[in-house]
């Protein structure tokens, strides 16, 4: 970009921030437009230019970068993300309905006028969204019916004749979604030619997810999309999955396997018990009841008290035994 150019952009980046400022003078000058003086409004003209000169020394040109790298990155990783959704969607057409490079791209009047409203070249930007060689087509059916509306559409005529029209069995021709719906619901058969419906009608995107073997686009913020709306699952991988099954069933029976039980499951684990302080056990207190007859008429026996001899007989007994011993 040229140095006066990038002068003339930061300047318009600090006007917008006056713009009362700016509004105030532009008002002032178109007043006094007639009989305009050296000096006429000279107020606002300060006031502006001081505003100004204050968003000047608060700009900083590396926060200004920063802006716009994270911009960009943001930009960058929306992309990404749609060209793995278009893998995606890709892969699962691929290998569950046989959909191989180069793809058959079919597209109708309302996609062109899109195409044609956002910018968009479809020979380029086609392709660069599905990631393979693509094969733009149209039909008779499209291009009568563009012509016969006239004026409105012929933009997008020019461009649907730079596609080669595909033979389609309709005589007399029918309209454009009666066309489309038809060469959806043929490309089911493996012999037929399989298509990727291009289109802005709605009604066409909601029998397409009905259908659930074709893939649509479309265009929404100035970008080529898929139509994610419809069911990827259908009969075909229904039957995938039931022939896996009996794959697995004979297996089984010829190499002898049992059916492996299931494997008990742990319940929740408690405390480790060795680190556990232990509970204190009360011991139960005797009650007046409990000393009282039981049940069985016994009464508590009584405790039986041994009589202390008297000390007078002891030494007595003591003094006897010394004198039969001199």
């Amino acid at each position: 970009m040229p140095q006066e150019r990038q002068r003339l952009l930061k300047f318009a980046t600090h006007l917008s921030a006056c713009t009362p400022e700016a509004t105030a003078y532009g008002r002032c000058v178109s007043e006094k437009a007639e009989k305009i003086t050296h000096n006429a409004c000279q107020k606002e003209f300060q006031t502006l230019l001081q505003c100004f000169k204050k968003q000047q020394a608060m700009y900083d040109p590396d926060l200004d970068r920063f802006a716009l790298s994270c911009h960009t990155s943001k930009q960058s990783q929306m992309k990404a993300k749609r060209y793995k959704t278009a893998n995606k969607i890709l892969t699962h057409f691929r290998y569950n309905h046989g959909y191989e490079p180069p793809l058959r791209v079919l597209v109708d009047g309302t996609f062109c006028k899109a195409a044609l409203e956002n910018k968009i070249n479809l020979r380029e930007q086609i392709p660069k969204y599905l990631g393979c060689e693509v094969e733009i087509f149209t039909t008779s059916c499209i291009v009568q019916e563009l012509e016969s509306l006239g004026k409105k559409l012929f933009g997008a005529l020019n461009i649907c004749k730079q596609f080669k029209a595909v033979h389609c069995p309709h005589k007399p021709a029918k309209t454009a979604i009666e066309c489309q719906l038809q060469l959806a619901r043929r490309s089911k058969r493996p012999d037929r030619p399989k298509y990727i419906i291009a289109t802005q009608q709605q009604s066409v995107l909601e029998k397409l997810r009905d259908l659930g073997h074709v893939p649509a686009l479309f265009i929404k913020f100035n970008a080529i999309l898929f139509d994610t709306r419809g069911k990827l699952n259908d009969a075909s991988e229904d039957k995938n999955a039931d022939e896996m099954s009996r794959l697995q069933e004979m297996k089984k029976s010829i190499l002898g396997i049992g059916e492996s039980r299931p494997r008990k499951r742990k319940g929740p684990k408690g405390p480790n018990p060795l680190s556990c302080k232990k509970k204190k056990v009360d011991k139960p207190t005797a009650t007046p009841a409990d000393k009282q007859d039981c049940g069985n008429g016994e009464a508590e026996k009584k405790k039986r008290r041994r009589k202390k001899k008297s000390t007078a007989g002891a030494n007595a007994s003591v003094v006897q035994s010394t004198e039969a011993v001199e």
